[in-house]
């Protein structure tokens, strides 16, 4: 499995984590692996993580664009969000809690969400 984390800068109307998990979700297709969905939102946007499953990081990389361009391109209520980055690199605002040790009792260190659906 591959996580692949991207930025996006929030347009004309802010989104709740909960909604754009939920489009980034709906975004994916079969062929691009998509097993898990992590986002956490600022005033300026929203970090994303995607999980995937590929033959390769670069195949991960490709379905995470491609899912990120379907969603942006595809959703009237993301108009003026732009996808500033999309790769396998760390992004601290996501892996702070890691980097710092602060898994918390759950041994987590990404603050829980709500299940991701099976439907897709």
């Amino acid at each position: 499995m591959y996580l692949v984390n991207a930025r996006l800068v929030a347009g004309v109307d802010p989104l709740s984590r909960t909604r754009l998990r939920e489009m980034l979700l709906e975004a994916a297709d079969a062929a691009d692996g998509l097993e898990h969905v992590y986002v956490q939102t600022d005033p300026a946007g929203a970090d994303v993580t995607l999980f995937l499953l590929g033959t390769s990081l670069a195949a991960a990389e490709r379905s995470a664009l491609r899912i990120h361009t379907a969603l942006l391109t595809g959703r009237p209520e993301l108009r003026g969000w732009l996808l500033t980055r999309c790769g396998a690199d760390l992004v601290a605002a996501l892996a702070g809690a890691a980097l710092l040790g602060d898994a918390g009792s759950g041994g987590k260190a990404l603050p829980g969400q709500d299940p991701d659906s099976s439907e897709r």
